[in-house]
Parts: C-alpha cells; sequence; structure tokens
C-alpha cells in the first residue's frame, strides 16, 4: 500500500506486471481483500520475507523472493539497533525463510517450504474440537460453581 501510494508500483507496471494492494492493513476487510487478491494469482513475490509469504504457501499460491531487500533505518525504536536496522537478518527463521524462498517460485512448493510455514502458522499446533469443548465447559463449570460458592457465603 505505501509503495503504491509512493507511486513505486509504475515501475512494475511499466515491465508488465500486476501491481495490487490489499490496502491499510489495519483496516477491518484487510484480510479478506488480502485472501480474494491471493486467490487470483499463480505466484507471490516480495523482496523481503513477511508474513504474506506464509499466508500465500498455506494458500498453495508459491512465493519467491525476487530483487534486493530494502534498507532499514532506525531512528527512534528502542528494541532495535539504531541506524541501519539489520539484526533480524540474522535470526534462524529468517536465514531459513531465504533460504527456501529466494529466487523466482517453482511451481509447486517444496515439502521443506511447506513444512516451515505449517510451523511458523502453528497450524498443528492447535487442539481438537472435543479437547476445545472439555476445556471451555470445564472452565464455565468451574465458573458457576465459584459463583454459587460466593453467592453462598454472601448469604451468612
Amino acid at each position: 500500500m505505501h509503495d503504491i501510494n509512493k507511486g513505486l508500483g509504475a515501475y512494475y507496471k511499466k515491465l508488465g506486471y500486476t501491481v495490487v494492494s490489499a490496502g491499510d492493513s489495519l483496516d477491518q476487510a484487510f484480510a479478506e481483500r488480502f485472501y480474494r487478491i491471493l486467490a487470483r494469482h499463480r505466484y507471490a513475490l516480495s523482496n523481503i520475507f513477511g508474513s504474506y509469504a506464509l499466508y500465500a504457501v498455506e494458500m498453495g499460491v508459491p512465493f519467491g523472493l525476487y530483487g534486493s531487500p530494502p534498507s532499514y533505518f532506525n531512528v527512534s525504536d528502542e528494541n532495535v539497533e539504531r541506524g541501519e536496522y539489520k539484526s533480524y537478518q540474522s535470526t534462524e527463521y529468517y536465514k531459513t525463510a531465504v533460504k527456501l524462498f529466494a529466487g523466482l517460485p517453482e511451481e509447486q512448493i517444496s515439502k521443506e517450504a511447506h513444512d516451515f510455514v505449517v510451523r511458523y502458522l502453528g497450524i498443528t499446533d492447535g487442539i481438537s474440537r472435543y479437547e476445545m469443548a472439555k476445556v471451555l465447559y470445564g472452565s464455565f463449570f468451574r465458573w458457576g460453581c465459584d459463583r454459587m460458592l460466593s453467592v453462598l457465603s454472601l448469604r451468612k
């Protein structure tokens, strides 16, 4: 969205690429627009790895890293180094992502890339419907018991 607003999409349009945006990521309809855009395309590209890559691959859209990564310059965020921000590049997550997705995407998503995405999206970390029902009903039961005990203690 920011690159398009700055007019940077024109360069890619001249090269024959379709340039799209789901708009402001803080907008309530962003996720829906994002997935609708992904569903209409065979590939996704970026010059840096982000959550959009995970979502694309999870949806079956091959992703590739192409071009020079952007330079980030930090002037005020106390959570990362000041000046040129590069510390994210040394994380195992980022190194693995670059290795798995470097270059133009292949026709098929590799098993390694798929497994990486599943791991970082936590797709297999959930619990079953039955287990969730036990948690919710158990919690509701304990809440009800606590409520009844507090009412009874007020009567004394």
